[in-house]
C-alpha cells in the first residue's frame, strides 16, 4: 500500500472493500433543479449513489444534503466517482449563502467490509485493541491541515490533550478507545446491540455493546445486510484527497492488524 493522488490505486489488498457517506450543508435539495431533481438526480443513480432524505438523515432537513456511495473497491473508475461527486454537490447551494459547505453539522463517513477481520476473532482482537491505543492520534490525523478537529471532541486536563468526548452533533462521534481496552483487559468485550439480536459472525463475541454513535461504529458487524465497520471522527470535508487520505488511513490500521495477526513475532515490538 502506498498513498496516490488523484485517480490512482492506493494498492489495497485484495477483497479490502469500502463505502462512503458525504455530508454538506446549505445545499439546494428540494427545487426543480436542486440536487436531488432532475439530471442531478439521473446523474448520481447513474453511478449508483444514493441521495439520504430527510428521514433517514437529520441534515437533510435542515438544508444539508447526503450522498452515500455504492461499495467501493481501489480502482480508478470508483476514484474517478468519488472525486466527481464532490465536485457535483458544490453546485447546488442552498438560501444560507452561496456556496455548499462541509461545517461543524458534517461529518466523513468510511465503511469498510468486516469480512477481513471477522474471518479470523484474533484479526478483530487485534484490530480493536490497536484502534484503541492509536484513537487519539487518529482523531489528529484524519482532518485536513489546519483543519482542527471539530468542537467538542479533545479537551485539555494536566496531562496536556486528551480526547475525552465529541459533543459534535450530541456526541455522534465520541471516542471509545478506553472502553475497548478495559474490556479487553477484563475480557469483557461482547455484543448485545438489540436490534440484530444474537449475531452468528464468529468474530462477533469482540464487539463492543455499544449505539452507533461513536467514532468507531462496530454495531453491524453480523448483520447480514451489511456487515461493516464504520469509521465516524472525521470532519466533514468536500475535498475528495482528504475523502481518499482517510481511506488509506483506516486501511492501512486493517492492514496491520491482519499483518499482526499472521505473523505476531515480526510485528510485536513494532
Amino acid at each position: 500500500m502506498k498513498y496516490t493522488k488523484n485517480f490512482e490505486k492506493l494498492g489495497l489488498p485484495e477483497g479490502f472493500k469500502f463505502g462512503i457517506e458525504l455530508e454538506a450543508y446549505n445545499v439546494n435539495t428540494k427545487g426543480k433543479n436542486g440536487l436531488y431533481k432532475g439530471k442531478s438526480a439521473e446523474f448520481i443513480k447513474s453511478k449508483n449513489w444514493h441521495m439520504a432524505t430527510k428521514n433517514e438523515e437529520v441534515l437533510v432537513g435542515q438544508g444539508g444534503a447526503e450522498l452515500v456511495s455504492p461499495i467501493l473497491k481501489d480502482t480508478i473508475n470508483d476514484w474517478q466517482d468519488v472525486f466527481s461527486m464532490c465536485e457535483h454537490i458544490k453546485n447546488f447551494p442552498g438560501n444560507d449563502g452561496n456556496k455548499v459547505v462541509a461545517d461543524e453539522k458534517c461529518g466523513l463517513h468510511v465503511h469498510f467490509d468486516a469480512t477481513c477481520l471477522t474471518k479470523d476473532p484474533n484479526r478483530m482482537k487485534n484490530f480493536l485493541q490497536l484502534y484503541a491505543e492509536s484513537e487519539e492520534l487518529l482523531y489528529k490525523m484524519c482532518n485536513d491541515k489546519n483543519d482542527p478537529i471539530r468542537k467538542g471532541a479533545i479537551n485539555k486536563d494536566f496531562k496536556g490533550i486528551h480526547i475525552i468526548s465529541a459533543m459534535w452533533r450530541n456526541g455522534m462521534a465520541a471516542p471509545t478507545g478506553k472502553k475497548i481496552l478495559k474490556h479487553i483487559r477484563n475480557n469483557t468485550l461482547k455484543v448485545s446491540y438489540k436490534k440484530f439480536g444474537k449475531l452468528k459472525m464468529l468474530a462477533s463475541k469482540y464487539k463492543l455493546d455499544e449505539r452507533r454513535y461513536s467514532g468507531l461504529n462496530l454495531t453491524n458487524i453480523g448483520n447480514n445486510k451489511k456487515n461493516t465497520i464504520e469509521f465516524r471522527m472525521a470532519n466533514g470535508t468536500l475535498n475528495p484527497e482528504v475523502i481518499k487520505q482517510n481511506v488509506f488511513l483506516y486501511a492501512s490500521l486493517i492492514n496491520t492488524s491482519i499483518k499482526i495477526t499472521k505473523n505476531p513475532s515480526l510485528y510485536q515490538n513494532k
